[in-house]
C-alpha cells in the first residue's frame, strides 16, 4: 500500500524522466500535456495500492458520435479482458477519456511509471488516428508518426 506523499513523489520523479515542464504539478495530479495528450494521475482513494491515470482522447465531432461510441464500446470489452482500462466521457469538457488503473507494488520505480505512462500516451495517439480516424476535433493529422519522447524515457517501445 502506497501513501499519498510517496505516490506524489513517485509521479513527480516519473515526470522528471518524461521531461515534463512541471513534474511537481504532475505529482500533485495536475492535468499535464504529454505529446498532445492531456494526462493526469492520482492515487485511487478506494484502493491505495492502485493509481489511476486518465488520458484525454478528445472531443468527438457531432457527425461521428454514433460510430465513435459504437467503436469505443466494442473496444471496451477487449480492454477489460486484458487491462484494467475503461473509456469514459467527461460531460463538462465534452471529451472522451481513457481511465486506467495501475497496480502500485512497493518496488515500483519512477522509470516503471514513466514507461507505463509513455505506452498509454502513444496508444492514445495511435487510437486517435486508427480507432477514431478523423472523428475527433483537432486530431486529424496526428497518430502513428508521434514525436519521440525525451531521451530519458525513449528506451520503451510498444510491442
Amino acid at each position: 500500500m502506497m501513501n499519498e506523499l510517496d505516490f506524489m513523489r513517485l509521479c513527480a520523479a516519473a515526470g522528471v524522466l518524461l521531461e515534463l515542464p512541471d513534474p511537481d504539478g504532475f505529482g500533485y495530479g495536475e492535468r499535464t500535456d504529454i505529446l498532445g495528450v492531456p494526462t493526469e494521475i492520482f492515487l485511487d482513494n478506494d484502493m491505495p495500492d492502485r493509481g489511476i491515470v486518465v488520458l484525454e482522447l478528445g472531443t468527438v465531432k457531432v457527425e461521428h458520435k454514433i460510430e465513435a461510441y459504437e467503436t469505443l464500446l466494442a473496444m471496451q470489452g477487449v480492454l477489460q479482458a486484458t487491462h484494467d482500462c475503461v473509456f469514459d466521457h467527461d460531460s463538462i469538457d465534452d471529451v472522451v477519456l481513457l481511465r486506467a488503473s495501475l497496480p502500485l507494488s512497493s518496488n515500483i520505480t519512477a522509470r516503471d511509471l514513466a514507461t507505463v505512462i509513455q505506452i498509454f500516451v502513444l496508444q492514445v495517439r495511435e487510437w486517435r488516428a486508427t480507432l477514431l480516424p478523423g472523428w475527433l476535433e483537432g486530431h486529424d493529422a496526428e497518430g502513428l508518426n508521434a514525436a519521440p519522447f525525451p531521451s530519458a524515457a525513449s528506451h520503451v517501445y510498444l510491442a
